[in-house]
């Protein structure tokens, strides 16, 4: 007898009672608040920038001082500077 008492009962709606859990958990909750993870991208980036740039001049102070080798220290310097600018702003994601 308990078969036909439950046949004749409406079918139990799941999707029904999710979106009840859930209009009752939205009530309750508060809203989390997205935190920026720190990143080290910019102090890594100065510290390449004081550390290899300086490196590049070393050949120019060594060598014979001439308008040949400043010019070729200076595009080294801009290359890596605008090469390593773009690599670790726009192709390096935060980390």
């Amino acid at each position: 007898m308990q078969e036909k008492e439950n046949q004749s009962e409406e079918p139990i709606d799941v999707l029904q009672i999710l979106r009840d859990n859930t209009a009752i958990d939205k009530e309750n909750q508060q809203p989390i608040k997205p935190t920026a993870e720190k990143s080290r991208k910019r102090q890594d980036y100065i510290i390449c920038m004081l550390i290899v740039n300086p490196l590049i001049l070393v050949p120019f102070f060594l060598l014979e001082q001439n308008i040949v080798t400043g010019l070729f220290t200076l595009s080294a310097l801009a290359t890596f500077s605008i090469g390593f600018t773009w690599i670790m702003w726009q192709v390096v994601g935060d980390y």
